[in-house]
């Protein structure tokens, strides 16, 4: 048994775990809205907020879109340090997603989970799909 029948499970039960943890935000954020705004807060002030986080969370689910194309395709599957990084990134996002929901942080801190944890393994599983397709290396 090699590493890889460690980490291809691994790595589609953190992408799961990171999928469930975007869909709790996504069903739960006008609680962060609320409790990130002043005290007498606008319809203006709300709106704007409520589109920040409804574009942070697309994009998110974009991002897990085009993880899980690159899995499900064979493309990065058993690349073992891109499977590694994407099982660290998406542990620790779906613990701040979690944490985000149960603690009711600002909705500002979507963009920064968003950025170190979805988009960065995306750059890098796009390269991966990018190197297989174009290049046809193979690292396996």
């Amino acid at each position: 048994m090699g590493i890889h029948s460690y980490l291809v499970p691994a790595r589609f039960l953190s992408m799961l775990g990171h999928f469930l943890a975007a869909l709790l935000v996504f069903f739960s954020y006008r609680d962060n809205i609320v409790v990130s705004l002043r005290f007498e807060y606008s319809d203006d002030d709300y709106d704007k907020a409520e589109a920040s986080v409804v574009a942070v969370m697309v994009l998110t689910f974009i991002c897990l879109a085009v993880q899980a194309t690159g899995f499900f395709s064979g493309f990065t599957m058993f690349d073992s340090s891109l499977a590694m990084m994407h099982c660290i990134c998406h542990i620790v996002s779906s613990l701040l997603l979690s944490v985000v929901v149960i603690e009711k942080w600002h909705h500002h801190t979507l963009w920064a989970i968003f950025g170190f944890f979805s988009a960065v393994p995306t750059v890098f599983e796009l390269f991966g799909i990018l190197s297989v397709a174009v290049l046809n290396k193979r690292r396996w």
